[in-house]
Formats: structure tokens, C-alpha cells, sequence
């Protein structure tokens, strides 16, 4: 600015070094809140390596279901928005574990996603512990937990007991997901129709509303071969 004969100038900061400034602490921000998420996802310990890189597909329907797998990841944003669920259905040892952890990073990292990864004995435990006297948790507390999630992956579906509770409880929280389209990964060592006859053929529909589908591993175990873990 010119007053009279003076001139007063104010320097400004490079506009583009500004930008990157902005863009790097953003990018930190994000990894900072990849990291909780993840940590808070409840991988276990022995599958917190496995990514889709790290998948290798020892046959033509493993490389089909990893690209599914990876479709959906890229797609995460309309998959939640339809609650499109999966079921993961197959032999043990054929890598059902390691892709569903590895789509958890993947949807944790880029869209920012809460996702946690259970077991159907875990949810059962969790309800019936609310049942004693001095719990401190209430089992409609238990059941917001499991249902609050953008994404819930529930390993080893078929082993439980089949008693009435654990039936009741297991459609309470696949039902309410479903309400509320939330997506929700089935996995289990069970052919498709065994898991229909274990969480009931309406909850089965459910699960493949929405461009849901059966995800078949339907081979040999890998594990012994390569020495690696792939449940």
C-alpha cells in the first residue's frame, strides 16, 4: 500500500508451500486415525500382517475372489451405502481369514471406516456374561456394540452349540444390521447350505440383498503347502 511518497508492502508465504504444508498434516491426520481404527478393528495378532498384496491365489477361483474382494474395497462407499454384506464360505486353510482382514485395512485406510472383526463364540460370550448379577454392561449395551460398526466380520459361524439363545442372539444382530443396511462379512467353514441351516434361510436372503453375494473357497488347504497362514 502507498502512502504518499512510502510504499508499505506485507510479504506473504509461498502459496504452494502453504498447500503442502496442509496436504502433509492432512495425510497425518488420516494416518494417525488409520492406526486407531485399525488397532480398535480387532485383528488378531496372528493375521496383522495379511494384505490383498500378500494374498497369493494358488488357482483361478482364489485370483476371482481376490479381484472380488478388491472390487469391493474400491466400491466400499456404495457397498455401504446399499448395506452389501458377504458371506465367506469354504475349506479351512483356503485364505477366507487373510482377505477379510486384508479388506478391513483396506476400508479402514481409505474411507476412514469403523470395522470390527469377532467371532460368532465371542458375541455369544459377550451377551451371556451381561446375564450375571453384578455385570456392569447391559446385553441391549452388548448388542449397540456389534451393531454400531460400519462393517462387522463374524469368523467361525457354525461351530456354536444351535441352542435357542445363541440362535436369538446371532439374528438380533444380523437383523438390526440388516435394518439399519449395515454391512456384515459371514465367515464360516461350512458349505452354503449348512450355513443356511444354521442362522435360518431368512437371514441367508438377507445377507445377499443389496448385491450380496456367496464367496466360494472351495479347494485344498495352502497352509501345509506354503507354510504360510490361511484360514
Amino acid at each position: 500500500m502507498e502512502y504518499g511518497e512510502r510504499v508499505s508492502e506485507k510479504l506473504s508465504r509461498c502459496p504452494a508451500c502453504i498447500r503442502q504444508e496442509f496436504e502433509a498434516t492432512e495425510r497425518k491426520k488420516r494416518q494417525i486415525q488409520s492406526d486407531i481404527l485399525i488397532d480398535e478393528a480387532g485383528i488378531p495378532e496372528r493375521f496383522a500382517s495379511c494384505e490383498l498384496a500378500s494374498y497369493e491365489p494358488v488357482n483361478a477361483k482364489a485370483k476371482n475372489n481376490l479381484d472380488l474382494i478388491r472390487s469391493y474395497a474400491d466400491a466400499w462407499p456404495e457397498m455401504y451405502q446399499n448395506g452389501t454384506s458377504l458371506i465367506f464360505s469354504g475349506k479351512p486353510g483356503t485364505g477366507k481369514n487373510h482377505l477379510a482382514v486384508a479388506l478391513t485395512k483396506e476400508i479402514i485406510r481409505n474411507h476412514q471406516a469403523s470395522v470390527l472383526l469377532t467371532s460368532v463364540m465371542r458375541i455369544i460370550r459377550a451377551v451371556r456374561r451381561t446375564w450375571a448379577k453384578d455385570s456392569e454392561r447391559s446385553e441391549e449395551d452388548v448388542i449397540a456394540h456389534y451393531t454400531s460398526r460400519d462393517l462387522l466380520v463374524i469368523d467361525e459361524v457354525g461351530i456354536q452349540y444351535g441352542s435357542d439363545s445363541e440362535m436369538i442372539i446371532l439374528f438380533d444382530i444380523l437383523n438390526t444390521r440388516y435394518e439399519r443396511m449395515l454391512p456384515t462379512i459371514i465367515i464360516s467353514n461350512l458349505t452354503p447350505n449348512e450355513i443356511s441351516s444354521v442362522i435360518g434361510e431368512r437371514l441367508t436372503d438377507r445377507m445377499v440383498e443389496g448385491g450380496g453375494t456367496t464367496v466360494i473357497f472351495d479347494w485344498q488347504s495352502f497352509r501345509s503347502q506354503k507354510g504360510v497362514t490361511a484360514v
